[in-house]
């Protein structure tokens, strides 16, 4: 739940108007007062929309923006994942190639 309540607050400061939706422009100002120059501003806005947005309505609500949070929060516990069974299996070729050169 302390999530969660994080997750309002952070909603609440981009949410400027507080109309409980976070429209371009204010996406837009909250990126500028991060310091974040026009032409990237622009291009992360996009990119966030496109993902947030769920129904497309031109809006981020709360919920799209909570359910954004998670599913990225999964999908990067899941490369976390996959990246450690990958280190894993590279560390065993490794010992059993140091195995191979010390038996010669």
């Amino acid at each position: 739940m302390e999530v969660q309540i994080k997750l309002k607050q952070e909603f609440a400061a981009l949410d400027v108007n507080r109309d409980g939706k976070v429209d371009r422009n204010e996406m837009l100002g909250f990126l500028e007062a991060k310091n974040i120059d026009h032409n990237h501003r622009t291009e992360i806005v996009d990119e966030i929309f496109k993902k947030c947005d769920m129904d497309g309505n031109g809006y981020i609500e709360l919920d799209e923006f909570v359910k954004y949070y998670f599913d990225t929060s999964r999908q990067l516990e899941e490369r976390n994942k996959e990246q450690t069974q990958r280190i894993v299996a590279i560390q065993k070729q490794i010992e059993a190639l140091n195995m191979q050169i010390h038996n010669q």
